[in-house]
């Protein structure tokens, strides 16, 4: 489907699978006929037998831009066509203003026991999220049952601009920088053995802290870090 579609077009740069080709040509009509998303997603998860609950952050239209040097770009047209070689000077995001958290994501939030704060770039993918109006103070009513997991291993990203994003933020870019953007959001944090020299700063700012190899492989260590966060939330306290 991806070649014909090149044969038609020179807009085929953001390259798809037959199967996210299906994922999307569904959700685009179900939307485009008024579904929420959250009902949309509700019913790709039960149509691909996915067990677990899934929700969007939120059911409005929200899309991350970047100012750069190369001129205003939506943030696939930075990341895929362009290959995040220009310089990021701004990031914003439109339809955030009348956005709201996506129904029962108030309720999962307050009935978890336990919230996990992804290892995920805290610029384009935790951000968004937490940007809409009301979503941190969410997240961080559940401080107490909330670890986060720094994505950065040695300084640096496993995959992606996370490093440079961050940076056009104003963030430090490394795991310290991550948890000073989460100290209100999280009580645990996770970082990569690399990086073990910043663990007392990290814990200086409130955080239970845990040390360990964070790549995640393979569903084992997947496991494993899941477990840690676990096992570091629910800890005794230290007398």
């Amino acid at each position: 489907a991806q070649a014909a579609f090149a044969r038609l077009t020179d807009q085929s740069w953001f390259q798809l699978g037959d199967r996210d080709l299906a994922t999307h040509w569904y959700r685009t009509g179900r939307l485009a006929a008024g579904v929420p998303l959250h009902q949309v997603t509700a019913e790709l998860a039960a149509r691909l037998g996915v067990r677990s609950r899934i929700l969007p952050m939120s059911d409005a239209r929200i899309e991350t831009r970047l100012e750069t040097d190369a001129g205003d770009l939506h943030f696939q047209e930075y990341f895929v066509r362009e290959r995040w070689r220009p310089t990021v000077l701004r990031i914003y995001w439109t339809g955030l203003e009348t956005a709201n958290p996506a129904p029962g994501v108030a309720e999962a939030l307050a009935a978890a026991r336990l919230v996990l704060i992804a290892p995920s770039n805290p610029s384009i993918s935790i951000g968004p999220i937490l940007r809409v109006p009301g979503m941190r103070q969410l997240v961080g009513a559940a401080r107490s049952r909330t670890v986060a997991i720094s994505p950065l291993i040695g300084g640096r990203a496993v995959k992606g601009p996370t490093v440079e994003l961050m940076r056009a933020e104003g963030a430090r870019p490394d795991a310290l920088g991550v948890a000073e953007l989460y100290r209100d959001l999280a009580a645990g944090f996770v970082l990569d053995t690399a990086d073990a020299a910043l663990a007392p700063a990290i814990a200086a700012l409130g955080f239970r802290v845990a040390v360990r190899p964070t790549m995640l492989d393979d569903m084992d260590s997947a496991r494993q870090v899941a477990t840690t966060a676990l096992q570091l939330l629910w800890q005794p306290a230290a007398a």
